[in-house]
């Protein structure tokens, strides 16, 4: 099955196909700026930022304000967002999408900031994110089998398939 595919970044969906587990196709963003490409983007501004990422300016001068994003500016004082920018606020999204609160991501921001020697405390924060994501997971497809059966129920009752 072809991936479904739109032109805003970030606000569409698509389907993992084959999926890893053969129950479900887990919906994920998509879109997403080719962000290993060999060539490097040019510096952006805020808008053309914005644009690329399908973040709004306000979003992410608020995420420049509480931490998220350590922006560069120019010699006008202008912000300016590389390759590094781009490949860290996707890596904000995917955080987002996936239900870890504003909170935990500023935390993993600031070990993140402080390099090499917080490792063990970033892998332990997305370790804790991974199993309450899975738990979740977990949960949904219980709350997709109930829905079947109640489908197949009323099929059962009304003849229609």
């Amino acid at each position: 099955m072809p991936p479904f595919h739109c032109k805003k970044p970030f606000h569409c969906k698509k389907l993992l196909w084959p999926p890893a587990n053969h129950a479900v196709a887990l919906l994920v963003s998509h879109n997403q700026p080719n962000i290993h490409s060999d060539t490097p983007l040019p510096l952006m501004n805020i808008k053309a930022f914005a644009e690329q990422t399908g973040v709004s300016a306000h979003t992410l001068r608020y995420y420049e304000k509480i931490g998220l994003l350590q922006v560069q500016r120019n010699q006008s004082g202008h912000r300016v967002f590389s390759n590094k920018d781009l490949e860290w606020i996707t890596f904000i999204l995917r955080l987002k999408d996936t239900g870890m609160p504003l909170q935990h991501i500023i935390e993993y921001a600031e070990f993140r900031a402080q390099g090499d020697s917080t490792l063990a405390e970033r892998q332990q924060l997305l370790q804790q994110h991974h199993d309450i994501l899975q738990a979740r997971i977990a949960r949904e497809l219980e709350h997709l089998q109930v829905l079947d059966n109640k489908i197949g129920y009323y099929r059962q009752l009304t003849g229609k398939v």
